[in-house]
């Protein structure tokens, strides 16, 4: 269980948030090494990064409505709204762990091992064949 699972705080996710912004950069940039699994990971992040952006705009508009309650109506609205807003969270920090998982399911040190795994396979193929004659090599 991730430290954001075991104690999902408004900071942990926004937290949560950059990082997967920066892990979908960082995917995007070694996209030339896999292509199509570099973009479906890439994908996924913004993805993740999206909902938990979402709920972060949800939670800043719960503290307007708890720190200025007048703004939102009688208590009754108040009241109504305060709970979709909850449910609304909820759900979106669901589908944000679960899609986490995928990326959690490896340590980060075998998450890099199997990016780097990815970039040796592809710098092998990018590489000449060895014909037996020698190279060339620019001084």
């Amino acid at each position: 269980m991730t430290p954001i699972a075991a104690e999902p705080t408004v900071e942990h996710l926004h937290e949560w948030r950059k990082q997967a912004k920066y892990l979908r950069y960082q995917l995007e940039v070694l996209r030339p090494i896999w292509p199509e699994r570099m973009e479906e990971l890439a994908k996924e992040a913004d993805r993740m990064g999206d909902l938990l952006g979402d709920d972060h705009d949800l939670a800043v508009l719960r503290q307007m409505l708890t720190e200025d309650p007048e703004r939102f109506g009688d208590e009754g609205d108040r009241e109504v709204l305060s709970a979709l807003i909850e449910r609304r969270r909820a759900e979106l920090e669901q589908e944000a762990m679960l899609l986490g998982q995928r990326f959690f399911q490896d340590s980060p040190r075998d998450f890099a091992r199997r990016l780097k795994g990815y970039w040796k396979a592809w710098r092998a193929q990018a590489e000449p064949k060895q014909t037996g004659e020698p190279r060339l090599t620019g001084a």
